[in-house]
């Protein structure tokens, strides 16, 4: 069985974090952030065992931005340094730069995503103007294979979405991420963007365990 609500609720968690380390949060993100429906929704997160120390550590980071003065400009100033400059005090969030020999933006990695977002028919948004290995790129590409999911019914046809999704995320994010999540938990004083990708290393672990379940089940079904 298809069930497409957790597909959606799926999707909207990739859409979500590609959100978080695409570009600065602006004021309004902020709002929605510290009001009592999200962190309602990162305590629902938490009843996960495999999320709860992670989720409890992004809940924590945003109690404590509470504290901070001008804190979107703070945010915005963290983002720059954590995932722009591209000096030794980054987190450089291109998935060649970890993947490929050369350590280079704008390489095999790229094209080989740029390629199958091709295959998927996803178009790249011409306003962003990043390499096709962008975390945030590629996250927002599960959650569109995710997604299109919906559109079909059979076994065969959600086995083989489903193996989609099972090989980008070990390919293109599980390979790396945990060395990203370290260079921003190295980067980061404040701790904000740290947590936020400690869950995604967390929430991706979590989800591609769930892909690999239902894989196995549809792709056995008779």
């Amino acid at each position: 069985m298809n069930d497409p609500l957790i597909n959606e609720n799926r999707a909207q968690m990739y859409w979500w974090f590609s959100s978080l380390f695409f570009t600065e949060l602006t004021e309004k993100q902020l709002q929605h952030y510290m009001s009592p429906q999200f962190l309602a929704f990162i305590q629902q997160l938490s009843e996960a065992e495999e999320l709860q120390d992670a989720s409890e550590h992004f809940s924590h980071a945003l109690t404590r931005l509470n504290s901070r003065e001008d804190v979107q400009l703070e945010l915005a100033a963290d983002f720059c340094s954590l995932f722009l400059t591209g000096d030794r005090a980054s987190a450089i969030p291109y998935a060649s730069v970890y993947l490929s020999q050369d350590k280079l933006t704008h390489g095999e990695t790229a094209q080989e995503i740029r390629a199958l977002l091709i295959e998927h028919q996803i178009g790249l948004d011409a306003q962003h103007n990043e390499p096709a290995d962008h975390i945030a790129i590629i996250l927002d590409f599960v959650g569109n294979l995710i997604i299109n999911m919906n559109k079909h019914e059979s076994d065969q046809q959600i086995a083989r979405h489903l193996n989609d999704q099972i090989d980008i995320i070990q390919r293109y994010l599980v390979k790396w991420v945990p060395q990203f999540v370290d260079r921003v938990s190295q980067n980061d004083r404040f701790g904000f963007y740290a947590t936020s990708a400690e869950l995604l290393q967390a929430f991706l672990i979590y989800d591609l365990s769930y892909c690999i379940e239902q894989y196995q089940r549809h792709h056995t079904t008779p």
